[in-house]
């Protein structure tokens, strides 16, 4: 699905639903070479993100009486991750997400081979 923005004027977003796994994958664009994915899962209650830029995914929990709109979500991850970065260079690294067994089967896939961390 391609959802337009209420101006028109912003570049579509894209959805794919998953009604098995309960979860809304969304494609969005950071910049003119940059994108990421947003992971809405509904059984789990978490939203994940993966920039293709930075090697690491970011998860949060599901507000289950106000979920986070995909703006949002997207402002505060990419915040999360700009502050990771400078955190690896004057602190030392933050520690990845050990359990993933936490996590559902769409997000386990888009982050397989990189670091999860709690944002």
């Amino acid at each position: 699905m391609t959802i337009q923005g209420q101006d028109g004027e912003e570049s579509p977003q894209q959805l794919s639903m998953s009604r098995k796994e309960r979860a809304g994958t969304f494609y969005v664009k950071e910049g003119i070479n940059s994108s990421a994915m947003v992971v809405y899962d509904y059984n789990k209650l978490i939203i994940s993100y993966r920039s293709w830029l930075a090697q690491a995914c970011y998860i949060t929990r599901i507000d289950k009486d106000n979920i986070q709109g995909l703006d949002a979500i997207t402002k505060a991850f990419q915040y999360h991750q700009l502050k990771q970065g400078k955190e690896k260079e004057s602190k030392g690294f933050p520690v990845p997400l050990a359990d993933r067994s936490i996590l559902g089967t769409t997000v386990n896939i888009l982050c397989s081979n990189v670091p999860i961390y709690w944002a």
